[in-house]
């Protein structure tokens, strides 16, 4: 599929979301940052965000969520691999003064875990991106 919208009055076929979560938490802390003009409740968010996306439907797009596409046929063997490398690599380290020991023994212990989370937490992690200090 490619994406195209000649115009912005053009009616919408498909559409992609990312349904607020952690990460939208995350940037309303620091209002400051310009990520959002103002400070706001993410539960409140969540529902118009909802909403929106059900009107959408209602006028006829084929809406997708970004967790939704992430997570999409991991019951195949390989698509989960996929989905766990892509996780493992969009966690960072700040490795500045650690031993090259101390640096396999952490990204042993990530992929470990990696290896054991749900296709949605995996999904979570791709959207977060995560430095870890």
């Amino acid at each position: 599929m490619r994406a195209s919208q000649p115009a912005e009055w053009d009616k919408a076929r498909v559409v992609l979301l990312c349904q607020p979560s952690t990460e939208t938490l995350f940037a309303i802390l620091e209002t400051n940052s310009a990520n959002f003009l103002y400070p706001f409740d993410l539960k409140k968010a969540i529902e118009e965000h909802r909403n929106y996306r059900r009107k959408l439907e209602e006028f006829g797009a084929k809406v997708y969520d970004v967790r939704e596409m992430l997570i999409n046929k991991c019951d195949d063997p390989g698509d989960l691999r996929r989905l766990r490398e892509f996780a493992l690599n969009s966690v960072k380290y700040a490795f500045e003064g650690i031993s090259d020991e101390d640096r396999e023994q952490l990204l042993s212990n990530l992929r470990r875990t990696i290896d054991v989370l749900s296709p949605e937490v995996l999904a979570d992690i791709i959207i977060l991106r995560p430095i870890i200090n």
